[in-house]
């Protein structure tokens, strides 16, 4: 789940560093846009562009377009030789080398006018557009998107648009869009004035005139009045709602279920809790239960030495592998399996007594010793060296490239598939013997409605986290728009789920605490506090231990050897049983070294199972306005 996480915030960062490297070859931006528009009697236009560029970098020239498509009056055409007039820094400037390209859809006017930062160029364009309106029995209607395809936001935009015959009955309206502010519209002697401000992706114009002012014949059969103002009174209605909708109804329902799916959450996570005793201050000095590390490991912690293995993706446990095999060799020299000796200066172990070990000890030191019965400490899984470069070194003699990389995966595997197999094998044992003694497990599996109810609070949340992103994403990329409502959302969401995910892994992985199973966990806990604090006892916590020997095997397993080691030197304490063999020097260090080996090994031999001999433009135009609108405006620099 956090690698989807991880893939995807990198996919959106990726497309947005996409979308600015495209657009910072050349650094503009657009200060005025002004659009005016005449329409004739015979239902042609005048329309001129007049716009104003101010460059921060060098440039080799500017790009306007204007379209013919999507829905517009059948005939609407643009013309194909308009008047262009260039200002460089407030002077007129005669540019030679212009070009007007038919797109299809379309014009494309380039102009070779090159300059450097700091530079302003005003361009004015004045085109012929013809069958602009739609003549219905009583009205003439204009649905036009002059502006839809630049490269940046247009800013201080204005248009005025009138008829060259005036007539009393008319009425316009201009659209950004449904989350957009709407562009502000005066009417003054037959002719409106539009200020939209900062455009920032389309503006559609949409206008009625009494018939009167086109001389054309009727193109559509109908009265269209009505029908022109309905549309706009729905228009109005429908962004009001979305608005509404988006800004403050979906997002308070979204935050209200959200809050609904936590407080559910708690509930239900306080009822799987009910035998979770708090245990962080309370301590026992005597140990709970005669289990061997591994058992204890498997039965109470629910992990297991196959779980622990380095060889195994490393997961959130209470027992580190070291401490564990470090433990079950304290343990067993604790019990005389073992004999730990120094012999000039070299520690040994020599097993001598299988007839009292479990069979997953049985196992262990197998995996330990191999075919020996004595070993230096340092030379403890001998069996299962891996030396990656020494390996490498011989296979070169033999292979190159493919064929090398498969020979060193193989050696590295087969001693992984050996380290997991004995691993594998241990911890099938330690089962077995859980089953025999009849140790009941701390913990009951989910019971299915719990577990369903889990998976709808996990699976709802993460709905809402992908919707809100969905949001946000639509918003930002196709509107334009950033909203703080969703990107807040969006990682209240995250968060819970993350929340909820990690609250959630131990029922899954272990179950549910039982009345029972929640007292012995809640001494096993009390007894590891007290091992941890072992530096701040009194003389009378010191009396109460019987069983030092016992206490340092556990500590080794909890990881706290160093302390209760230091604790039993500066006390002289010297009552271990049979760990007094041990020389007295650093437990710690000495334990520590039975484990390099196989860690070392399976840490390289995970590298080699990998092993790799390589590891040495302005757009097109959009179809379909606001209102239904065609046209299609944009352009850019370059």
């Amino acid at each position: 789940m956090k690698k989807f996480w991880l893939m995807f915030v990198l996919l959106l960062l990726s497309f947005g560093f996409t979308q600015a490297a495209a657009a910072a070859d050349v650094d503009y931006s657009i200060t005025s846009y002004t659009g005016d528009l005449v329409v004739n009697e015979d239902n042609s236009a005048d329309f001129t562009q007049t716009i104003v560029y101010h460059f921060d970098s060098y440039y080799n020239g500017q790009v306007v377009t204007l379209g013919e498509a999507g829905n517009m009056p059948e005939g609407f055409s643009v013309g194909d030789s308009p008047d262009i007039e260039v200002y460089n820094d407030g002077v007129y400037t005669d540019i030679d080398n212009i070009s007007v390209s038919n797109l299809g859809d379309g014009y494309e006017v380039k102009i070779y006018n090159s300059g450097f930062s700091g530079s302003e160029v005003r361009l004015v364009i004045h085109w012929q557009l013809y069958n602009i309106l739609y003549k219905y029995q009583d009205v003439a209607e204009l649905n036009w998107v002059p502006i839809s395809d630049w490269d940046v936001t247009l800013h201080n935009v204005q248009f005025r648009i009138k008829t060259a015959k005036k007539t009393a009955d008319s009425q316009l309206w201009a659209h950004q869009g449904y989350f957009k502010p709407v562009p502000e519209v005066n009417a003054k002697d037959g002719s409106y004035t539009v200020s939209a401000g900062s455009v920032t992706s389309k503006l559609e114009l949409h206008a009625y005139w009494d018939k009167e002012v086109i001389s054309t014949a009727i193109e559509k059969n109908e009265a269209g009045r009505e029908q022109i103002i309905a549309q706009e009174k729905s228009i109005s209605r429908m962004s009001r709602f979305l608005n509404i909708f988006f800004a403050y109804l979906l997002p308070s329902v979204f935050l209200l279920y959200l809050g609904y799916v936590f407080w559910n959450f708690r509930g239900l996570r306080k009822k799987l809790n009910r035998y979770q005793r708090s245990d962080r201050k309370v301590r026992l000095y005597e140990v709970p239960e005669d289990l061997s590390p591994l058992v204890l490991t498997q039965n109470i912690f629910g992990s297991s030495f196959y779980r622990l293995s380095p060889t195994r993706i490393k997961k959130k446990s209470d027992i580190r592998f070291e401490n564990l095999v470090q433990a079950v060799l304290l343990d067993l020299i604790d019990r005389k399996n073992i004999v730990l000796t120094k012999e000039d200066g070299t520690l040994y172990l020599t097993v001598s007594d299988l007839n009292t070990l479990s069979d997953e000890e049985v196992v262990f030191l197998d995996m330990a010793f191999g075919n020996e019965t004595k070993l230096a400490l340092n030379e403890l899984f001998s069996a299962y060296q891996y030396d990656h470069k020494a390996t490498l070194k011989q296979l070169k003699k033999k292979y190159k490239g493919e064929k090398l990389e498969k020979a060193v995966r193989k050696a590295s595997r087969e001693v992984l598939s050996a380290i997991n197999t004995k691993s594998r094998e241990i911890s099938d044992s330690v089962l077995e013997h859980i089953k025999e003694d009849q140790l009941v497990s701390p913990y009951r599996s989910l019971e299915r409605g719990e577990e369903k109810q889990l998976d709808r609070m996990l699976g709802s949340v993460l709905l809402l986290a992908v919707l809100s992103l969905g949001i946000a994403v639509y918003l930002i990329f196709k509107l334009n728009l950033f909203s703080a409502i969703y990107a807040v959302l969006l990682l209240i969401a995250v968060c819970l789920y993350l929340y909820f995910y990690s609250s959630s892994r131990k029922y899954y992985r272990l179950g549910v605490l039982t009345e029972k199973g929640g007292e012995r966990v809640y001494y096993w806990h009390s007894f590891r506090n007290m091992i941890a604090n072992i530096e701040s006892f009194d003389r009378a916590d010191i009396e109460s231990v019987v069983v030092w020997n016992r206490l340092l095997v556990y500590a080794t397993l909890f990881g706290y050897a160093k302390r209760v080691e230091h604790y039993l030197k500066i006390h002289q304490i010297h009552s271990l049983g049979a760990l007094s063999q041990v020389p007295s020097t650093d437990f710690h260090y000495l334990l520590g070294l039975s484990t390099a080996h196989l860690v070392q090994t399976s840490s390289n031999a995970v590298s080699s199972s990998n092993f790799s001999v390589s590891s040495g433009s302005s757009g097109s135009f959009s179809g379909g306005g606001f209102s239904g609108g065609g046209g299609g405006g944009g352009g850019g620099a370059f």
